[in-house]
């Protein structure tokens, strides 16, 4: 799967979970204006244990790699990360666990909706994150 096709899913997964999240790296700097390239897809997520758990799920063992029980790990230590890996592509989504104190918490309600690729839109943290 090519980024864009996983980036679109990634988000389309994470509104249908209701899963406060903001895209951060190379694309939302891509989005802001200030164009990066990287192989990898970075999103900050605000996320209960059994969110990372139907998370995991929507990405079929049989097309992707990802660790359930590194997510989970993950979800209880804020300010981690667990990664999901497309073989076929060897594009990653690097999940970080969005940090429980205030700095992250404000990060969070900072999040903008942008148009982060064609004909998809999805929040990115503000540029001054």
């Amino acid at each position: 799967m090519e980024q864009p096709d996983l980036l679109r899913f990634a988000i389309e997964t994470l509104d249908r979970l209701h899963i406060t999240y903001m895209v951060v790296g190379s694309i939302a700097s891509s989005a802001y204006g200030e164009p990066r390239s990287t192989q990898d897809i970075d999103i900050v997520i605000d996320v209960t244990p059994q969110q990372i758990q139907q998370l995991c799920t929507t990405f079929s063992p049989a097309d992707f790699y990802v660790s359930v029980e590194a997510a989970l790990s993950a979800a209880r230590r804020p300010g981690s990360q667990f990664n999901v890996l497309d073989p076929s592509s060897g594009t990653k989504i690097d999940f970080m666990i969005a940090r429980n104190d205030q700095w992250g918490r404000e990060q969070v309600e900072r999040r903008q909706k942008l148009e982060l690729a064609t004909n998809l839109e999805g929040y990115a943290a503000h540029p001054e994150d």
